[in-house]
């Protein structure tokens, strides 16, 4: 049987994981392997203490990994989803909301605007861009300003 410390270094070992994600996977062997909940707090603590579990790596690594795609608000609701709140993600480490919705419209529309399209079809494409980043957590004025440096821009190009 192994021990809890080696299976958490195990888990460890494969990928990052918050305190919370990492205790809910502990409590389903408290039975199993005849465990109580004060040593899973304490296995947490150790590895807290000796640098294998860090909630404020486990942010960053995320915030890192979904910066391109999605917005604060996404990114928030992800964080609190594994137990993470308050502050982790209060400062924009690379570049401002607005200017990731931007580049996102550029990624994703830049060729549908290479020909001259008609005010329907740009007004289509205005909606369903503008749902598509509000689903990916962007913030309405975000949004807003991304959409219209990236009109203005492709306006300037054509």
């Amino acid at each position: 049987m192994r021990s809890l410390k080696a299976y958490t270094l195990a888990l460890l070992a494969r990928r990052e994981y918050s305190r919370h994600e990492l205790s809910a996977k502990m409590q389903r062997y408290v039975k199993r392997w005849e465990i109580c909940p004060s040593e899973i707090d304490e296995v947490l603590v150790w590895l807290q203490a000796h640098g294998f579990q860090s909630d404020a790596r486990f942010a960053a690594g995320l915030v890192r990994r979904r910066l391109d795609q999605f917005g604060n608000r996404a990114i928030a609701a992800e964080l609190a989803q594994h137990g993470l709140t308050g502050g982790l993600f209060e400062e924009e480490p690379i570049a401002t909301e607005e200017e990731r919705a931007l580049a996102w419209l550029r990624r994703r529309y830049a060729c549908r605007f290479e020909s001259q399209i008609e005010a329907e079809e740009r007004k289509h494409l205005e909606i369903k861009a503008k749902r598509a980043l509000a689903g990916r957590g962007f913030g309405f004025e975000s949004v807003r300003k991304a959409w219209r440096t990236f009109l203005s821009e492709q306006e300037h190009l054509n």
